[in-house]
């Protein structure tokens, strides 16, 4: 993980709830000595992300459940490194989560994150594996 955040490689990480993502990404952001901001996306807004710009880097959490302006506004940050005309200058990476629903069967009703965006703003995704019990 240190050598995508060296390359500024925004990652799309896709997994089941339960998997240890979000401590893997918190060590991962932490060891590499980066400030960084973690959103639940489907409850941030704008207003939240834009509220510290000085971040190295931010990860949000199950994306694919995020208000549509929301999603905008995270989709301009990958491509362009601001928000609404505010500029992100220390910002490396930006990682995110989606869900793919849990061993029950379970998946969120929620609009998909349209393919054509995720892959054209982040360089690669990554197929989580379960975690074995």
């Amino acid at each position: 993980m240190g050598f995508w955040i060296d390359q500024r490689i925004n990652v799309l990480f896709r997994r089941r709830r339960g998997t240890g993502l979000d401590s893997l990404v918190k060590l991962a952001f932490d060891h590499a000595g980066l400030k960084w901001r973690f959103f639940s996306a489907s409850m941030v807004s704008v207003e939240q992300i834009l509220a510290d710009k000085s971040v190295d880097a931010m990860f949000f959490d199950e994306i694919d459940r995020m208000p549509k302006i929301v999603c905008q506004a995270v989709m301009d940050l990958l491509q362009f490194k601001s928000i609404k005309g505010e500029h992100f200058l220390n910002l490396k990476v930006v990682w995110a989560a989606i869900n793919l629903g849990d061993d029950e069967g379970f998946a969120y009703e929620a609009e998909s994150l349209n393919p054509a965006q995720a892959n054209h703003h982040f360089e690669i995704t990554i197929d989580v594996p379960n975690r074995q019990h």
